[in-house]
């Protein structure tokens, strides 16, 4: 699981909110900024290992602290979220979802959206998995099994007399 922040305007608060519960039951630990106090957040976040949930709600577009988190986070860990219309055009490099019919219930086209981009953001922030190491080796060792019976037949080969 990864971590995740959620940046929102006080007028989607409820919603920031029931989306905290919902991630945290899911094992994620998520952090909500809501109203200036973003500001604050904004350069400790801007190098951190973590998903950012932006909240397009209909005060949002209108504020600089939500511009700013928009403009210095990297479009590979942003997710976006329209509560209403009227989103900025911004660098994206995927879709805002369309989170306006939300009412909190988990499995509706907006949360399994909102989980897809979540996988796809852990895939970019968490390091690949090492190759398997036992694999490697036992595939050399049965190499030098097989090789070392085979010399072993061939030395014990006796010729058949004619």
């Amino acid at each position: 699981m990864i971590d995740i922040r959620i940046v929102c305007t006080h007028d989607a608060t409820k919603v920031a909110e029931m989306l905290v519960r919902l991630l945290e039951a899911e094992q994620h630990i998520v952090r909500l900024t809501c109203g200036r106090q973003a500001y604050h957040d904004l350069e400790a976040a801007k190098d951190a290992e973590e998903a950012v949930i932006l909240i397009w709600s209909p005060a949002a577009p209108t504020q600089e602290y939500m511009l700013a988190w928009a403009e210095r986070t990297d479009p590979q860990r942003r997710i976006e979220l329209a509560r209403a219309p009227g989103a900025p055009r911004i660098a994206r490099t995927a879709p805002v979802i369309e989170f306006a019919n939300w009412r909190g219930e988990r499995g509706g086209r907006a949360w399994n959206a909102l989980n897809d981009r979540l996988r796809t953001v852990s895939r970019r922030l968490e390091p690949a998995a090492p190759p398997p190491r036992y694999a490697v080796m036992a595939l050399g060792a049965a190499g030098l099994l097989a090789i070392g019976g085979a010399f072993v037949v061939r030395i014990n080969d006796v010729a058949a007399p004619r």
